[in-house]
């Protein structure tokens, strides 16, 4: 299980963790290049943790600093990260999940954004969280 991002009240995170359930150990994952995120988009391809950040901060609304990447896959194997493209629109509170192709990013309706102050939908529930703090991506 991989573990990544999160936090609250103004806090967001860029690091993770990776745990094994037959050892019952975990690990610290490699340096990110991500711009910390309360609520990432993230989905396993089968080799790799690709994930997705807003690149806001929680804390004032700005944007995080370019040199951040808002898109990275995590290879478990080798713990290394890659740049990839991020989305060219941000989706708040969006899922994302693996066809057996390609990722595929569903919905996006939740906590307003930010820098565009897009609201959600009346009656659109939050975001299940797995594990960390409010909004980390944990996936198995």
């Amino acid at each position: 299980m991989i573990g990544w991002g999160g936090g609250c009240c103004g806090d967001a995170f860029s690091d993770g963790a990776a745990y094994n359930p037959v050892t019952n150990t975990q690990r610290k994952l490699a340096r990110s290049p991500l711009a910390p995120a309360q609520q990432p988009i993230g989905a396993w391809t089968g080799r790799e943790l690709v994930l997705l950040v807003s690149g806001m901060s929680p804390a004032s609304g700005e944007p995080w600093p370019a040199q951040l990447a808002r898109a990275a896959a995590y290879n478990p194997v080798t713990d290394t990260w890659r740049r990839i493209v991020p989305l060219p629109a941000e989706r708040p509170t969006a899922d994302a999940v693996r066809d057996g192709r390609e990722v595929l990013i569903v919905g996006g309706t939740g906590t307003p954004n930010a820098r565009t102050g897009v609201r959600p939908r009346p009656g659109s529930g939050s975001r299940t969280t797995r594990g960390r703090t409010a909004g980390g991506a944990w996936l198995p």
